[in-house]
């Protein structure tokens, strides 16, 4: 597990990880922390509060997106999920948040599978 949390900072770290854990981590050694953890409990419960500030920015977005059209609906997860590909599709930065949170869904994934210690769910997490 601890090299998945180092190559996801090693791969959305200069790309957005910085700028957004920097409005809390102000100084290089406590990103580094969070990017190079030495152990993976360093950066779990950090990454489930990240990814779900994620999310509730997205519906936020997503509700905002509809009121100004007069729209009143229902939202679904799918919703939330098909807006936020629609804005990686538009945007660079959006899509390099969207890979990431996907990315933050398969380590989420792996953990269960390791907390399960099922071997088999662990693999399908890795195909």
């Amino acid at each position: 597990m601890l090299e998945t949390h180092k190559l996801r900072g090693k791969m959305f770290g200069y790309a957005h990880l910085r700028e957004v854990w920097g409005h809390w981590r102000s100084t290089k050694a406590q990103l580094d922390w969070v990017m190079f953890p030495g152990d993976p409990n360093q950066v779990e419960d950090e990454l489930v509060m990240y990814y779900l500030g994620a999310i509730a920015a997205a519906i936020k977005e997503l509700v905002d997106h509809r009121e100004e059209r007069n729209e009143y609906t229902d939202i679904s997860a799918f919703d939330v999920f098909t807006f936020m590909q629609d804005a990686a599709q538009r945007t660079p930065i959006a899509q390099s948040i969207y890979n990431e949170l996907r990315f933050a869904e398969v380590i989420f994934l792996l953990q269960l599978a390791e907390e399960k210690c099922d071997a088999n769910m662990f693999a399908s997490q890795l195909a």
